[in-house]
């Protein structure tokens, strides 16, 4: 598991709409925490975040490519490769990757 601490992107401005997908059995079974750590730090800087915690395999697939048809504009993955995996497949599945920079 990886902690970025410092400012969010430029990318990211007040009306970015954050969603967490967090793995709560990864590293240690320390996913949920991360997932709460990530979302205390984006809501200082005033973003609004949304934490939602995989609950079987390919859930995170399935919660990723939902994410931009539910409004979201950025979405974070906290877990391990798999979980990483499964976002950025369910971000492909739902052609949300157009924008990735």
């Amino acid at each position: 598991m990886f902690v970025v601490r410092r400012a969010p992107p430029p990318s990211m401005d007040a009306s970015s709409r954050v969603l967490i997908i967090a793995n709560p059995i990864s590293g240690k079974r320390q996913g949920a925490r991360a997932g709460t750590k990530a979302t205390t730090t984006l809501r200082k800087y005033g973003f609004a975040v949304e934490v939602r915690l995989t609950e079987r395999p390919v859930h995170a697939r399935e919660l990723a490519a939902r994410a931009r048809a539910e409004g979201f504009t950025h979405v974070v993955a906290v877990g391990g490769d798999g979980t990483l995996n499964e976002v950025c497949t369910g971000l492909h599945d739902a052609r949300a990757l157009e924008h990735v920079r």
